[in-house]
């Protein structure tokens, strides 16, 4: 694996590591020890945590301040985010790619080795897979992309940038998911349907309609909260 043209095994910086980013952090290690990530988890930028503490092995190496001169100075070659939280999650993302490319550091996505991937499906950089998720044939995922835990995502969806796809959650055959809604857990949403930029689907949710940008649906059929 390269990143950025430079040849090897690259350093990867998490960026977060409360519950969600560790389990990123491991889903990564996972692949590491099944040699199946060609990549280092250098450590994780957090500044909640003390520098240096370490977190399954890796240490903290700052905060945000930190992350321009590991980039600048080597220590760290991409970064994967690792923020899943509900509130302000979609938002809080995008606003960490945007910053950590602008200081220059490219994001790969992972895969945890647990995960069932048709052989045709594209995954956007960033994009983050959890164990015992299924991604069926003909799905393109976008960037910075969360499907987490046991999530189930049938033929042909299509999932833009920033969705977060919560665990447990099933999306039936040719869904389109819009740019960053979130997805909660166990929530089922069938075939055909269009959910619009920004929405929400509450956990527990059957969805049978379209669902428009911007609207928190929730219930069993889901309708507007």
């Amino acid at each position: 694996m390269s990143v950025n043209g430079k040849p090897g095994r690259p350093k990867i910086v998490i960026i977060g590591c409360g519950g969600h980013g560790r389990v990123v952090g491991d889903a990564l290690l996972a692949g590491i020890e099944a040699n199946q990530t060609k990549a280092d988890l250098a450590g994780w930028i957090d500044g909640k945590f003390a520098r240096n503490v370490e977190i399954l092995g890796r240490p903290v190496l700052g905060g945000d301040d930190a992350a321009a001169t590991l980039a600048k100075s080597g220590a760290v070659d991409a970064f994967v985010i690792g923020v899943g939280s509900l509130k302000g999650g979609a938002t809080t993302r995008q606003k960490i790619a945007a910053n950590y490319a602008a200081i220059g550091l490219p994001s790969i996505a992972i895969v945890h080795p647990g995960a069932v991937i048709a052989r045709d499906v594209t995954i956007g950089e960033g994009t983050v897979v959890m164990a015992g998720a299924v991604i069926n044939v003909g799905c393109n995922i976008g960037r910075h992309v969360i499907l987490n835990t046991r999530c189930a995502i049938d033929h042909d969806a299509r999932i833009a940038d920033f969705v977060h796809i919560a665990p447990g959650v099933t999306l039936s055959g040719d869904v389109q998911i819009a740019e960053a809604p979130h997805i909660g857990t166990g929530a089922v949403i069938m075939q055909g349907i269009k959910i619009g930029a920004g929405a929400m689907v509450a956990a527990g949710s059957v969805v049978v309609a379209d669902v428009p940008d911007g609207q928190v649906v929730m219930g069993v059929p889901a309708r507007p909260a």
